[in-house]
């Protein structure tokens, strides 16, 4: 339990000038605790065959890490006839398996909480590439605290 003084200069860092005489908690930008400025981070993932999971120990693509903070991660799987799956670690293909099949070429927006980790597979006989959109969420920084 927190003794009265903590949570006083927890709510005195916490302050931002609203005004005179105003001020929010929890009002400062995102990034000032950590000092990391928040950014949007792209990336394209060539994702592989489910045929070809387990085979000389290869996984599944991994394709959002554990991180600390929660994001809000997008996902646009590519216009072809062929599915990705995201999902845990044993991620498949298969209908009723560990995953979900992304509409091809629809984004699809996840909210990822810290420490989650998704991963890719592919039911198409070549890698196909996974287009993917990670930002941080306001929440961020309050849970580093």
């Amino acid at each position: 339990m927190r003794t009265l003084a903590e949570l006083v200069r927890i709510a005195g860092e916490a302050k931002i000038s609203g005004g005179p005489g105003f001020s929010q908690v929890g009002g400062l930008p995102l990034g000032t605790l950590s000092g990391a400025p928040p950014r949007t981070q792209l990336r394209t993932y060539l994702v592989i065959p489910g045929i070809q999971v387990g085979v000389n120990g290869v996984g599944p693509t991994l394709v959002v890490s554990a991180d600390k903070a929660s994001r809000l991660v997008i996902f646009t799987a590519p216009l072809v006839g062929f599915s990705i799956f995201i999902g845990p670690a044993g991620v498949r293909t298969d209908p009723g398996g560990s995953g979900m099949a992304l509409v091809p070429s629809l984004p699809y927006e996840a909210v990822i909480t810290g420490g989650q980790e998704f991963y890719a597979v592919t039911d198409s006989p070549i890698p196909l590439p996974l287009r993917v959109q990670e930002a941080p969420l306001l929440i961020g920084d309050r849970e580093r605290v």
